[in-house]
């Protein structure tokens, strides 16, 4: 089926990045999401039952039951119920652990999509289930953890799937060795000062070949992933301590309070002050 998208001119909004976002979905051929600059997360769709599609650059990615789609930020697209059916579906927003870069397939430039179909029936039962635990830990607010679980069943699937791609021989490729290390380095070290320079001697790298290789293989640059880290662990800390701004701040490795606030700001969508206000548990 093919929707003219003249028709939906109008943005669906995203949820603010960084939040990990996830639900159940079962929508007749009115529902259709349709994004013209994509979302600043990772959204990953798997449908239980009924059809739909997503659409990207242009070319349909059918969903029927069993079938897994990953898609980067940034990435032009809609999805919608195919009509004359319903689309049963699980979603979920997410920014990764660095940790998972090398379980998650690899998104070919040309396609800017992940999608596959499990055909085996005890993975797309583990992956259901999986994923089902996301959304069933991530509604439970009343769970002191309830993000925490939510992340590791989010990793458990990831890994799930990473599993299953393997088993089938698929042209998923591991990171670099090279590469790895360098997040490795990032992940442990994000409240330094990192120079590209001194990371591309630490892998034995030129520093050009280094952001040629990082950006690659690991879709983004190595100054993203150091700012999405630094602010995934400030969000952390203002939703579970009492520290202050400016204490948080120079913790995650900015040096001052006002560019933490700024940068901060505009990643979620409000102040430090005010996000930690409106979430904090207790």
């Amino acid at each position: 089926m093919a929707i003219n998208l003249n028709n939906y001119v109008i943005n669906t909004p995203s949820p603010p990045p960084g939040i990990l976002v996830s639900d159940t979905y079962k929508n007749d051929d009115k529902y259709h999401i349709y994004r013209s600059k994509g979302t600043k997360d990772w959204l990953m769709i798997y449908t239980a039952s009924g059809e739909g599609a997503v659409r990207v650059g242009g070319k349909q990615f059918f969903h029927t039951a069993g079938t897994l789609t990953i898609l980067p930020p940034g990435v032009t697209h809609d999805y919608y119920t195919i009509e004359g059916h319903i689309w049963e579906m699980q979603w979920c927003h997410f920014i990764p652990r660095p940790s998972w870069i090398e379980w998650l397939p690899k998104i070919s430039k040309n396609t800017m999509i992940f999608h596959t179909e499990i055909k085996l029936k005890s993975e797309r039962i583990a992956i259901y289930e999986s994923f089902r635990k996301v959304i069933q830990y991530n509604l439970h607010s009343e769970n002191l953890f309830h993000y925490e679980l939510a992340i590791n069943a989010l990793e458990e699937t990831i890994l799930l799937l990473a599993n299953y791609l393997h088993q089938q021989n698929s042209s998923t490729v591991l990171l670099d060795s090279r590469i790895k290390e360098a997040v490795d380095y990032v992940t442990e070290n994000y409240n330094q000062q990192i120079q590209v320079k001194e990371l591309a001697k630490h892998v034995s790298l030129s520093p050009s070949r280094l952001s040629h290789l990082y950006k690659e293989q690991v879709g983004e640059s190595i100054i993203e992933t150091v700012k999405k880290i630094r602010l995934k662990q400030a969000e952390r800390l203002l939703l579970h301590t009492t520290r202050t701004i400016n204490e948080i701040s120079h913790e995650v490795g900015y040096q001052t309070p006002d560019y933490f606030t700024r940068i901060f700001t505009d990643y979620f969508g409000e102040s430090p002050s005010a996000y930690r206000k409106k979430r904090r548990v207790g």
